[in-house]
Parts: structure tokens; C-alpha cells; sequence
């Protein structure tokens, strides 16, 4: 495996330049170390990236599911908070996104929603904390302010990237 493996990542090298503008050097660091430990199989945590809105969260949330199939053939599944929200998310749907192997979940935090849809989140980020399920989290919201319930599980199941 190459040692610097986000940073000089061969495979997605001409997408990387395009963005290497935005990505701070500590972020690409930490970023280069979670996916070292992810690849030697120590890292069963996921992400929660944190940031000013169009700093880059999506892409680099992305750019990290991309490398993840590459190099360990699992698909990422993708959802918008607001799909977590709606009322009208099916049983099929609410027990893929229970036991998915790599979830990524986008603008998480932004709004509350109404007590069903706050309900299925809880029940969504405590069943993947406790199966010990990766999940990958993009917030305008600092994991700090967040409800304080929320902010114990996601600390539990996540690794804090700021950009």
C-alpha cells in the first residue's frame, strides 16, 4: 500500500489536483492517516466532517467513499439528512441504512425535523454505533452544538475533521 495514500492517490490523482486547492495540509494528513488505518483494518469508526458551508465537506466525503471502493471493493451508500427526515422513507429503505456496511450521511444537523423523523435518526446512528458500522457524517453544524445526545454517539462512532 502506499504510505501516503490520500495525499499521492494515483488512481484519483486528476480529481485530487482540481480540489488539492481547498484541502488544508492537516486535513489531508488527517485524512491520509484515518484511511492508513482503515486499510490495515484498525479503523471501524467513521467521519464526522465539520465545516463553513462550501468548504469542501461533499467533495471530500467523496473523494473518500471513491477510495474506499477502490481499494476495498464496498459500495458507499448515500443519503441527505433531509432523506433521513422524511416521513416517507420506506422499511426497506430505514433497514438498509441500519446495516449498510459504509454509510455517508450529508448536511447532517442542519435542521431538527419533526419527533418521528428525529426518532429514526436516533434509531439509525445508535443501531450502526452499537453494530459498530462505519459512518461518515458532512455538517455545516460543529459537532459541539449539536444536541447532547447526539454529540455523545457520533463522538463514540466518529473521528472530527474540521475544514
Amino acid at each position: 500500500m502506499n504510505e501516503n495514500i490520500f495525499l499521492n492517490a494515483g488512481w484519483h490523482e486528476r480529481s485530487l489536483k482540481a480540489e488539492r486547492n481547498f484541502l488544508q495540509k492537516d486535513v489531508a494528513r488527517n485524512v491520509n492517516d484515518f484511511l492508513q488505518r482503515y486499510w490495515k483494518g484498525e479503523n471501524i469508526r467513521g467521519l464526522y466532517i465539520q465545516g463553513k458551508p462550501s468548504a469542501g465537506k461533499t467533495m471530500l466525503s467523496s473523494l473518500i467513499a471513491q477510495w474506499i471502493y477502490k481499494e476495498k471493493k464496498i459500495i458507499p451508500y448515500f443519503r441527505t439528512a433531509y432523506e433521513l427526515r422524511s416521513e416517507s422513507l420506506n422499511d426497506e429503505g430505514f433497514r438498509a441504512l441500519l446495516k449498510y456496511p459504509l454509510l455517508f450521511i450529508d448536511d447532517f444537523g442542519i435542521e431538527t425535523g419533526t419527533a418521528f423523523s428525529q426518532f429514526t435518526q436516533y434509531q439509525i446512528i445508535d443501531t450502526r454505533l452499537t453494530r459498530y458500522l462505519p459512518t461518515f457524517f458532512t455538517s455545516n453544524v460543529n459537532v459541539d452544538n449539536l444536541e447532547k445526545r447526539l454529540q455523545w454517539r457520533i463522538r463514540e462512532m466518529c473521528s472530527i475533521l474540521t475544514i
